[in-house]
């Protein structure tokens, strides 16, 4: 939605990554993808995503976060955590942290918001990393000015471990802890 990169909307997610939601294995790993770009998950989707988390070595990746996690989510950069302040989905989300809760996938990776932080809740293991290739979006004034433009590589075992990195432009790297 940036001048002169056009609007981001379904649309968009669509041409990227097709119509729905998917998964492949590699590695003894799922990759599970679920489409929030509509701000909203439908039982009909959090039905397939019951069935597609349904395995011991699984990372969980979507776009928009749900709402329960809004005052969780926290940065390695105290004034950071006021920019999560919105841009989360409500609807069906109760039924999707049930799912998690009990399915316990490795991690949930999400994007929407342009900053890094991360949140455990009920035994799940959520980062939020964005803004590593789209421009960061412009803050208010008396906005924490602090602008995170970095790349997390995730490592991911036959242990069924993983480890995430954070890599900043500048240089700087750092382990994600939780």
């Amino acid at each position: 939605r940036s001048t002169p990169n056009g609007p981001a909307d379904k649309d968009l997610y669509r041409a990227v990554f097709g119509a729905g939601d998917f998964l492949f294995e590699r590695g003894g790993w799922r990759f599970v993808t679920l489409d929030s770009a509509d701000y909203a998950v439908t039982d009909a989707q959090l039905d397939w995503l019951d069935r597609a988390l349904d395995h011991d070595k699984t990372l969980l990746f979507m776009h928009i976060p749900p709402a329960y996690l809004k005052g969780l989510i926290r940065s390695v950069v105290p004034e950071d955590d006021e920019k999560f302040l919105s841009g989360y989905f409500e609807p069906g989300a109760d039924r999707f942290r049930e799912i998690l809760a009990r399915r316990r996938p490795k991690r949930v990776y999400m994007g929407h918001i342009h900053a890094f932080g991360t949140a455990e809740l009920d035994g799940v293991k959520y980062v939020l990393t964005a803004g590593g290739g789209s421009p960061l979006y412009p803050l208010p004034p008396g906005y924490p000015s602090y602008k995170r433009t970095h790349y997390l590589w995730v490592e991911a075992d036959a242990a069924g471990t993983v480890t995430d990195t954070v890599h900043e432009l500048g240089g700087r790297s750092f382990p994600v802890r939780f």
